[in-house]
């Protein structure tokens, strides 16, 4: 989510401050040492805490390098956070929604018309937006997001799909979404699930 992705940035960054403290901390305490070779409690707890915060530094570098089943990331931008609106048609998996529960609409739908339906709705969000330049305003896109979009799980907050990692979406989503400029919007894309168009905020 953005709220997890914001701390785990925070940690990332904030992780080596912390060590170069410990380790200064460390060091400082050695030299007024006297050749004692006991470690006080205080210098104990100094190194254990340097060696922890190298552990969760590890961690959270691995997790941003690696996807959900372990492969390694491909080079470049990592996440991005992208919002989307999504036209279910009659051959699209689970043909039915809360906008169409009963599925009559999105059944007697083809997969032309749900292109057609998205191309009209973008002309009139970069027309609302007055932009030759193929960018839209977030809020608008939200807002028919809300109005018209198949996708359940995200309709209500405004297509909002959170922060998107490479490898863990559909590979037609994935491609489209990292394909396009902060601002900018997708042209129709197909999936197993419908036809979507894709705004990416970040």
């Amino acid at each position: 989510t953005p709220a997890t992705s914001a701390i785990t940035t925070q940690s990332t960054a904030s992780a080596p401050v912390f060590q170069e403290a410990v380790q200064d901390a460390v060091a400082a305490a050695a030299a007024a040492d006297d050749g004692a070779h006991m470690q006080s409690p205080s210098r104990r707890k100094a190194a254990n805490y340097e060696a922890k915060m190298g552990r969760m530094d590890a961690a959270v570098t691995d997790r941003h390098t690696k996807n959900s089943s372990g492969r390694e990331r491909a080079p470049g931008v990592v996440h991005i956070r992208t919002f989307h609106i999504l036209v279910k048609h009659k051959d699209a998996r689970n043909p039915v929604s809360r906008q169409d529960p009963t599925g009559a609409a999105i059944q007697s739908r083809t997969i032309g018309e749900a292109h057609e339906i998205l191309q009209t709705l973008k002309a009139a969000m970069l027309q609302a937006t007055n932009s030759g330049s193929g960018r839209v305003d977030l809020e608008t896109f939200r807002q028919i997001a809300m109005e018209v979009s198949d996708c359940d799980a995200s309709a209500k907050q405004g297509g909002d799909m959170g922060h998107i990692y490479r490898g863990q979406i559909m590979k037609e989503f994935e491609e489209a979404a990292f394909g396009l400029e902060v601002g900018a919007i997708s042209e129709p894309v197909d999936s197993p699930v419908g036809v979507h168009i894709i705004y990416r905020a970040e």
